[in-house]
């Protein structure tokens, strides 16, 4: 925060102007400008809830980020494993810079803004407004799911078995199977063109430096060009599970 507001906290330096002799003695004081102090930031962050997320990660790789949805407040950011910015201050500490550059970890990288992951499951709401806006599917819409889908040869999971359901059901319980059938009737670019206008191809222009997009490929994105496959994996927001059948 202070990196990206650096301009706006600094404020501007005072100092005086001195007329002085030959031999740099003052001589007499011509005027002064006070210093302005620079504006004040008031964080969204809790400390409870940021104390409380750091002691769930517990050092581990990972990130939390709470938001109040009523505005977008960050409530609690946390990155782990994280490091003591006091190294780089304390010159009887530096060893410990050479042991974070050599950490498998990666604790210099915001995982919660710069760690590039696959959206997951919740990528299925696009897909599903892609599906329902375009007439593909409609809220009634039922799909069987007997844990698996099968495509040509390969074998796509899901994390249960969940019978017959309609989009609400499928929606809560998190069906793979559902939506890789509604992937495909709403088509790759087509989920595509709504992943852009959620903004899930951007970053989302948070105060914050280093800020990456998100990790989401789309047609066109690879050089090896786009399967079927591809298009069911986009369709649950991430890489399914998927073996081929024996002969």
């Amino acid at each position: 925060m202070e990196k990206y507001y650096e301009d706006q906290l600094q404020g501007t330096p005072g100092g005086r102007q001195i007329e002085v002799n030959s031999r740099g003695q003052e001589v007499r004081l011509l005027g002064t400008k006070e210093p302005k102090n620079g504006k004040d930031i008031v964080l969204t962050l809790d400390q409870r809830v940021q104390s409380a997320a750091a002691g769930l990660l517990d050092n581990r790789r990972g990130s939390v980020v709470v938001m109040d949805l009523r505005n977008g407040d960050v409530l609690a950011m946390v990155s782990s494993p994280s490091f003591d910015p006091n190294v780089f201050t304390d010159k009887s500490r530096s060893a410990g810079i050479e042991a974070y550059m050599r950490s498998p970890d990666g604790v210099f990288q915001n995982r919660a803004i710069a760690g590039q992951y696959p959206p997951g499951s919740v990528f299925k709401v696009p897909v599903a407004l892609a599906a329902l806006e375009r007439r593909k599917i409609t809220p009634e819409t039922a799909f069987d799911c007997p844990g698996f889908y099968m495509l040509g040869g390969a074998r796509f999971g899901c994390a249960h078995v969940h019978g017959r359901e309609d989009l609400l059901q499928a929606i809560a319980h998190s069906c793979n199977v559902y939506f890789f059938h509604a992937g495909q009737l709403a088509s790759a670019r087509l989920i595509g063109a709504y992943a852009r206008a959620f903004g899930l191809t951007r970053p989302t222009g948070i105060d914050l430096p280093f800020e990456a997009a998100g990790s989401l490929v789309l047609p066109g994105a690879k050089k090896d060009g786009w399967f079927g496959g591809d298009t069911l994996n986009l369709s649950i927001g991430r890489a399914a599970r998927w073996q081929r059948r024996s002969n």
